[in-house]
């Protein structure tokens, strides 16, 4: 076994269905049959963070608020605003810093626990994680300095995410969030495969408040699909330029649309602001979002 996919329901997330009760929980829980992958490792292992996988996450998230936020002695209703998304993309970018530089992976050290006893003379033989915390000062949308805590948690929606976790060459475990673009894990009987959907949740109304694009500046170097999160159940998409030519059009499945970057011909388009125009059954519209291409 060299790697493992698991679901992550409201044990493991800090962002819950409305209406959940308080978990005070800052461990991350996984299968006892995960540990095989983890054995001999000892009780300290080093994970890997990737920063744009990170900010995914987030914004997945922040496309399915209002959530229940549960982290140590905070319990809280988190509601969408623009000021969420600033301020954790914000302190993505305070954490991912070395040396005073810019980086783009980050690592930190978990403590694995397993059958460890109890007061009680008990053996607690569940596989789990601990030392998941960091703290992290950063500015936040008002440019106002504030100390926040990083947990892998805090990037899991309960119900939606699917962890990943595969052993590099390097002994170092890289860490995947998955689900953020309805990714669906498919057992077969030659294992594990994985089906692109569009299946995320949805918006009564949409506005540029509640969708949102990624990645976004689309890079040169960026070959994958963009991702339109935060739409009205089946709702008309459009994506034209600047002056209005239509570029490329199709309807949401779910919350999301998926964009290849190309025009209606199968070209790469040219770089330029790209207006994302919706319409829902009942016939409002307008323009939702804006997407800019770097060539």
């Amino acid at each position: 076994m060299d790697e493992i996919v698991k679901h992550i329901n409201d044990t493991n997330a800090s962002y819950r269905p409305l209406g959940a009760g308080d978990a005070k929980n800052t461990d991350l829980f996984l299968d006892n049959e995960h540990y095989q992958l983890f054995e001999g490792a000892g009780e300290h292992i080093t994970v890997r963070y990737h920063k744009e996988n990170l900010a995914k996450a987030i914004l997945f998230i922040a496309s399915i608020l209002p959530r229940k936020f549960d982290q140590s002695s905070v319990h809280c209703v988190v509601p969408y605003s623009k000021d969420f998304v600033i301020n954790q993309l914000s302190l993505l970018d305070a954490l991912f810093v070395e040396d005073g530089k810019n980086v783009e992976t980050i690592t930190q050290e978990w403590n694995a626990r397993k059958d460890v006893p109890q007061k009680n003379g008990k053996i607690d033989t569940r596989f789990y994680f601990n030392g998941l915390l960091k703290d992290v000062i950063y500015r936040d949308a008002t440019g106002k300095e504030q100390k926040g805590k990083f947990t892998i948690r805090n990037y899991f929606a309960g119900g939606y995410s699917e962890l990943r976790i595969k052993k590099a060459d390097d002994g170092i475990f890289d860490i995947e969030i998955d689900k953020q673009t309805g990714t669906v894990y498919i057992g077969t009987e030659k294992g594990l495969c994985s089906v692109e959907s569009n299946a995320v949740a949805t918006n009564e109304s949409m506005s540029k408040d509640n969708v949102w694009a990624y990645p976004n500046p689309v890079k040169p170097d960026y070959t994958g699909l963009i991702n339109i999160v935060g739409l009205a159940y089946d709702s008309d998409v459009k994506i034209t330029t600047t002056n209005g030519v239509l570029v490329a059009e199709g309807r949401s499945t779910g919350g999301s649309f998926q964009w290849d970057g190309c025009d209606k011909k199968g070209r790469r388009v040219a770089s330029g602001i790209y207006m994302v125009n919706t319409a829902t059954q009942s016939g409002d519209s307008g323009t939702v979002c804006k997407i800019a291409v770097i060539n």
